[in-house]
Order: structure tokens, then C-alpha cells, then sequence
């Protein structure tokens, strides 16, 4: 368990180099105050070589200056080696831009040499909502501009950034779904058409895309008020909650198809995490989340690593 005394924890992100799990989370002091239902996550760090206990290493990313786009807060990201540098894309939001129901949320990067000091691009940031494949403004019930949790893929010759966003060539209710830009130098990013997915959820927060023996998975999470109605129809009685789900599909771009409800983590287990990340360890897969799932409360911490198994229905935990 990861808990930091004193401060709120947020969601994270993890690298593995060796023997060593590098985690990588959201953090703010307990006595910082906001205004307007605001926030504002710098990025913090700690080391493990066990997934359970954990070195906390301090501040590794904090928000930027009055008029960059981190200023107000930093938000979800990734990391990945490419070309002998460690890179982090991460998301966010800039102090004063418009209202908490309207905010705006972009993409930006960092780099470091070993993985303990950070150093921001100064052209941040590196990907947005275009308003011509992705909405500038959300059509669903939360109106602002859907564009974080980065995810990088390495492509060889290419990286690949997967960012939470909802497409406009849809109807309203199908128009969740998981950006992707390219790029072959980690700065300059070129928008692509986004992943195909099952039409299941106003908003796929934090996608994660893995290729486990023959299949592709993708895991993501929601909440229920931004599940789809015609989907939740056909589970009727079902108690959906606040958690991951995950799609199975024959190729990294899809077509991602649910299977069931979707949920990874089965209805017995009682608290459950948020904003999961899958990290192999050891040749397995685990899970860690964000607990207690209930954003705004003091505290929280990151939950030991739960066990995974994938198969042809999706990830789930092990019980």
C-alpha cells in the first residue's frame, strides 16, 4: 500500500526498470484548500520492489507558472523508454482558462535520464481537442473538453499516444472513446481517428492497451451515471459501480468488444479501486488503484497489487 501522510492521493502510473517499480501519482497536501470545487495534483514518486512496500521520493513534476497549461493542476499520465530517454506524457489544466464545469484539459510532456528528475518540454503541450475529429466541448454530461490520462505505446519507429476523448463523427450517445496521435520524435504529435470500441460509456477514463498471447485488451474505467443506457438495459438488476472495465479485441486498434458487463473486479469484493493500471510483474499482471474511490476525500492511498488473468471475456481479478 502506498499512502503518503498528510497529503491527498490521486491516480497513478507505473514504469518497471529491473527489479524496481517506479509509481508515479497524483498528490496534493491534505491542508491545501480550493475554491469552486477546484483542484490541483502535482505529480509525486516512489520506488518498490515488491509492489506492496513503498519509498516515497518526493515531488518529481509540480504545476506550472500563471498561464501554462499545468498551472492550476496536473493530471493522469505514462511513461515509456524511447531512444535511450525516459518520457512522461501527462495531463493538464490551466489556472483561471474557464469554470470547473467547462475546463480544459491537455497533453504535455517531460523527460529524464533516470527516472527520478524530471524536466518539462517547453513547448508544452503536445496534444489537444482539435474540434474536428475530437469535440472541443463535451456533449455528455460532463461539458468540458475530454482530453487526458495519456498512454504511450512504443511502435518501434513511432510512438503512439492513446488519450481519453469523445469523437464527433458519431451520434451523442456512441461518441466516447480513446484518441490517438502519433509521433517519431516524442514533441510533435499528429491526431489520428480513434480506436474503435463498443458504444458503452459517455467517457473511457485512463485507457490502457495490452496484447496478452493472441488478444489485445483494453482497460479503461467509468462511473455509473456515464455508463449508456442501452447498455445498462441489458443487465437489468445489476448493480453497476464506480470501477475498471476492459474490452478484448484481434488488433491494437480494435474493433474493442465487451464482453458481459465488462467490470474486471467481480461484484464480492466490497472496496474496490479507481483508475487502475495494469503493471507486469514478474510475468504476471496485477492491478493498482486509487483508494477510497471517492474523489475530493483527505487521504487515500494506492492499494496492494490485486492479481490478473486475462481470456477470450476480458481481464479480471484474481479472487
Amino acid at each position: 500500500m502506498l499512502k503518503v501522510s498528510g497529503n491527498r492521493i490521486g491516480d497513478s502510473w507505473f514504469y518497471i526498470e529491473g527489479d524496481i517499480a517506479h509509481c508515479y501519482f497524483l498528490i496534493e497536501p491534505e491542508s491545501r484548500e480550493h475554491s469552486d470545487g477546484q483542484f490541483g495534483w502535482d505529480v509525486g514518486h516512489a520506488v518498490s520492489n515488491d509492489l506492496v512496500s513503498w519509498d516515497y521520493q518526493g515531488l518529481v513534476i509540480q504545476r506550472g507558472e500563471f498561464g501554462e497549461f499545468d498551472s492550476q493542476s496536473c493530471a493522469t499520465g505514462s511513461v515509456l523508454k524511447w531512444n535511450d530517454r525516459y518520457w512522461m506524457a501527462y495531463s493538464g489544466l490551466e489556472e483561471n482558462e474557464d469554470s470547473v464545469v467547462s475546463k480544459i484539459f491537455r497533453v504535455g510532456m517531460a523527460v529524464s535520464d533516470n527516472l527520478f528528475t524530471w524536466a518539462k518540454y517547453g513547448g508544452n503541450p503536445v496534444t489537444q481537442a482539435d474540434g474536428s475529429i475530437y469535440e472541443l466541448v463535451g456533449s455528455g454530461i460532463r461539458k468540458y473538453t475530454h482530453w487526458r490520462d495519456p498512454f504511450l505505446i512504443d511502435k518501434g519507429k513511432s510512438v503512439i499516444q492513446l488519450v481519453t476523448a469523445r469523437r464527433r463523427d458519431s451520434e451523442l450517445t456512441g461518441r466516447g472513446s480513446i484518441a490517438v496521435a502519433s509521433t517519431e520524435d516524442m514533441l510533435i504529435w499528429n491526431l489520428e481517428n480513434p480506436i474503435d470500441v463498443d458504444p458503452v460509456t459517455e467517457e473511457l477514463e485512463v485507457p490502457q492497451v495490452y496484447k496478452i498471447g493472441d488478444l489485445f485488451y483494453l482497460k479503461f474505467c467509468t462511473i455509473p451515471q456515464l455508463l449508456l443506457p442501452q447498455f445498462k438495459i441489458k443487465f437489468p438488476g445489476h448493480k453497476f459501480r464506480r470501477s475498471d472495465y476492459s474490452m478484448v479485441g484481434e488488433s491494437e486498434n480494435g474493433p474493442f468488444k465487451i464482453q458481459g458487463t465488462g467490470e474486471i473486479i467481480s461484484g464480492s469484493v466490497s472496496d474496490i479501486p479507481y483508475a487502475g493500471q495494469m503493471i507486469p510483474w514478474n510475468d504476471e499482471y496485477f492491478l493498482i488503484g486509487t483508494m477510497p474511490a471517492v474523489f475530493g476525500q483527505h487521504g487515500g492511498y494506492l492499494c496492494d497489487p490485486m492479481p490478473l488473468y486475462a481470456d477470450e471475456t476480458g481481464i479480471h481479478v484474481l479472487n
